[in-house]
């Protein structure tokens, strides 16, 4: 499709499509900075509700340092936001690549 047979009649030029790595690094941010607040703000109700120095699993390995737990919450946090980002970034562009090959069908 050249630039003069947009549907719309536009003339001018289809913007550049990003590098395949620069698909990736952008859906990668895409799921990571919502991750991040998610997480941080997740993380912040969790501990105010939960002592860490209480919790038996910190007593265990981590000495019951404060500080480590509220790291290995965070991340366990963070991980488990960027899971869930992931997967519903997976199954919106299985859906459109599910919807591009029905109009090409049809």
């Amino acid at each position: 499709m050249s630039d003069t047979d947009r549907p719309d009649g536009d003339m001018r030029a289809a913007p550049p499509q990003p590098s395949r790595a620069g698909r990736f690094a952008l859906r990668l941010m895409q799921v990571s900075w919502p991750a991040f607040l998610g997480a941080a703000a997740a993380c912040g109700v969790f501990f105010s509700v939960v002592d860490p120095t209480e919790v038996a699993l910190v007593k265990r390995y981590l000495g019951g340092d404060p500080l480590g737990a509220y790291t290995v919450g965070f991340l366990a946090f963070w991980a488990l936001f960027m899971l869930t980002g992931g997967l519903t970034m997976f199954m919106i562009s299985t859906e459109r690549h599910a919807a591009a090959r029905s109009d090409q069908q049809a």
